[in-house]
């Protein structure tokens, strides 16, 4: 059964807030370990997320002491994302949307980077994503260089197709999820 972006959202929602904190933090390992079996990223250049806890995101954070890449995260500035070089020990912030982000640091242009973790709530199997609706990472994602790998990253399995997919709506590269990694 095909579902609008909407509907899948709302549904995601609910389903991602009933996991358990040990349910979502064992998730979140597997995922990284798939990660780091498929995808070379030492010392290339990462654009993370650092998950919104209110929302139950995956977490990422442990993930960026593990290895030894060069991370940014993203920044909201207006309609668009920034990026800010990150370390285990850079300052945060909540920004207003509740999104933990750097205080200050150095920018780092779309262009420079090399792979980008996305957020999301469900995908389908052609590579399509829903995420909050706000059309950030799309935005972001159309500016990257064609060579970036867009790695989305799910607790769920995908539902076979979004039914209303727009023209600016980027495509993934692969999605990892616990028990796999979908490629597009």
């Amino acid at each position: 059964m095909e579902m609008t972006k909407s509907e899948l959202r709302k549904a995601y929602l609910e389903r991602r807030s009933g996991l358990e904190d040990t349910e979502r933090l064992m998730a979140s390992h597997w995922i990284f370990e798939n990660i780091q079996n498929r995808f070379d990223l030492m010392n290339k250049t990462v654009s993370v997320f650092l998950p919104i806890e209110k929302f139950k995101e995956i977490d990422t954070r442990f993930f960026i002491g593990l290895i030894n890449a060069n991370f940014v995260v993203p920044v909201v500035e207006g309609e668009d994302l920034n990026h800010i070089r990150f370390t285990k020990d850079t300052p945060l912030k909540i920004s207003p949307w509740g999104i933990p982000e750097p205080e200050s640091g150095p920018s780092v242009n779309a262009s420079d980077i090399d792979f980008v973790l996305v957020p999301l709530l469900i995908f389908d199997l052609n590579g399509h994503r829903v995420g909050y609706g706000k059309g950030f990472y799309d935005r972001f994602l159309a500016n990257c260089r064609k060579d970036c790998v867009k790695i989305g990253l799910c607790y769920f399995e995908p539902v076979e197709k979004i039914e209303d997919i727009g023209a600016s709506d980027v495509k993934l590269d692969f999605c990892v999820t616990p028990e796999e990694i979908f490629t597009f």
